[in-house]
């Protein structure tokens, strides 16, 4: 099964593996000290859209609008590339036999790609805790 949540709630401990799916890891680099712990960059918003939301961010724009009139449709087109598409069908497998964490560092999981990334997995048939909402998020692998 996977969950998401956020990477300061995650407890390695609890996962067969935890798979960080952020475009940096500076600030929490000694996790992958640990075994089960892997830095999954294939998953994370692209450089150009993740330095947009950090800039909205910091100047207190960033919202609910623009998260789904501009984040979701970007994000959904650049995860279609043949390396992230792998490591979807990969977890769809992996969902079956390993409980697994997808984790990021924002703070609500609906105004991220984690739940972007949860409604991809749900629709590609994934044993996943999906909330009802993300279920509108899906691609065409």
């Amino acid at each position: 099964m996977i969950t998401i949540g956020n990477i300061f709630d995650t407890e390695p401990a609890k996962f067969d593996e935890v798979w960080i799916i952020c475009f940096s890891v500076g600030k929490i680099q000694e996790m992958f000290a640990i075994e089960n712990v892997k830095h999954v960059p294939e998953l994370a918003p692209r450089e150009e859209l993740f330095r947009t939301y950090r800039t909205l961010v910091r100047e207190k724009r960033w919202s609910k609008s623009y998260f789904e009139k501009y984040y979701v449709p970007r994000f959904l087109k650049d995860i279609q590339d043949s390396s992230s598409i792998k490591l979807l069908k990969q977890l769809v497998c992996l969902s079956k036999e390993k409980d697994i964490r997808l984790a990021c560092f924002c703070p609500d999981e609906h105004l991220c790609h984690r739940s972007i990334i949860a409604g991809i997995l749900f629709h590609m048939g994934a044993d996943i805790a999906c909330n009802q909402d993300y279920r509108v998020y899906r691609i065409d692998p």
